[in-house]
């Protein structure tokens, strides 16, 4: 690394959690760095009460200068965080992790890699360390077509641990002050998004990347975890966002080659796989993915359509042999399972997850263990009510 460039700081924030902030602290001493001029703000919500400004305190950053920054009042987790973005005025770029995350040791590497392309490439708002095994919208299996590269672009917006560059979120902030009072009726997001709560600032992030085009960069692999701590947005703690993360590469690679998003799988606002002009060439057809059933008629923008809606006549029907689903499509496995049909054939509803379409997405566990799972559920319902 050049010694002209500057270091990318790292920008941590918590709220009353000490265990969380304690914990991401650590991952972040335990990661690789090849220089030691790194600054790391921890930035406090509230005042860091609970334990969470000692904890910062007394935490020793081993990596370059480390900065406490508390807040006297509650600022809450949307403003808290712009707060956040705007903390190192001097760096062009900064990485902002949550507290209740876990940071791989590869994760600082992956940040310098995608850090050029993230300023120059006009299409990327920012970069993710994390990457998603599931869709956020129907809780269902995700995994990214595979195209060689180290990873791809989605018009969804990730927050837990991102690369952002402050020029392009000075657009968002823009963008915000005239549109951020409004709370649903995007179009061209999943309704979830929409509803939302008004704490949330990934609800507007994900408006404003549907609004201008833009994307995520996302690793194929993960360099973060996330814990879903119990706080303002989980009642109780959540595994369901625990992912693998990367531990270390191979002896002698690096992450000196810098990312190509050509040559990148693109996924649209519904974790929908947006498909090249060679796929499109292929079916004869311009059309878009609704796999996951979230889009109504008025959220295609496509004359035809490839779902796993029931279509009486399809134009032509894949098969669900491969995963990910759309692969069926790409290697023209037949089926009945996957239907090419026009776009106005499609109900202005969307369509929740039924059980042919929950297998499409699952492995058979077998026959015991759903029993188990079944009963166990119902068992946890009967208890919360008692």
């Amino acid at each position: 690394m050049e010694e002209d460039v500057k270091a990318i700081p790292i920008v941590v924030s918590g709220y009353n959690r000490r265990q969380s902030l304690a914990r991401v602290l650590q991952s972040l001493n335990q990661a690789i760095y090849r220089r030691a001029d790194i600054p790391l703000y921890v930035s406090l919500d509230d005042g860091g009460a609970d334990g969470t400004l000692e904890v910062a305190r007394a935490f020793q950053w081993r990596h370059g200068p480390k900065s406490i920054l508390p807040h006297s009042r509650p600022l809450g987790m949307r403003e808290h965080a712009f707060k956040c973005m705007e903390l190192p005025s001097e760096f062009e770029q900064l990485i902002f992790i949550e507290d209740d995350s876990y940071a791989g040791p590869e994760f600082y590497e992956f940040a310098v890699q995608v850090a050029h392309c993230v300023n120059v490439d006009e299409e990327v708002f920012a970069a993710s360390l994390y990457s998603f095994d599931i869709c956020e919208f129907d809780r269902l299996r995700f995994a990214p077509l595979q195209t060689g590269e180290d990873a791809y672009l989605s018009k969804s917006a990730s927050t837990w641990g991102i690369l952002v560059d402050k020029r392009k979120w000075q657009g968002f902030r823009d963008w915000y002050e005239t549109n951020g009072q409004v709370e649903t009726g995007a179009l061209y997001v999943p309704d979830q998004v929409n509803f939302w709560p008004k704490t949330s600032w990934k609800k507007h992030l994900n408006r404003y990347l549907s609004a201008k085009g833009l994307s995520f960069i996302y690793p194929v692999n993960s360099h973060l975890t996330h814990f879903a701590d119990r706080g303002t947005h989980y009642a109780s703690s959540s595994a369901n966002f625990q992912v693998p993360f990367v531990h270390r590469r191979a002896e002698g690679s690096s992450r000196s080659a810098r990312l190509n998003t050509n040559n990148m799988a693109r996924y649209d606002e519904f974790w929908e796989l947006i498909p090249d002009q060679g796929l499109i060439d292929a079916i004869g057809l311009e059309f878009e993915f609704d796999i996951r059933r979230l889009k109504r008629t008025t959220q295609l923008r496509s004359p035809y359509v490839i779902t796993s809606r029931h279509i009486e006549k399809p134009l032509k029907s894949f098969g669900r042999d491969l995963f990910p689903l759309e692969a069926n499509v790409l290697q023209g496995f037949q089926g009945t399972d996957l239907n090419l049909t026009s776009s106005d054939a499609i109900p202005n509803v969307t369509h929740p997850a039924d059980a042919q379409e929950v297998r499409l997405y699952m492995k058979d566990l077998g026959t015991r263990r759903e029993i188990l799972l079944t009963a166990d559920r119902l068992l946890r319902k009967l208890r919360l009510k008692n």
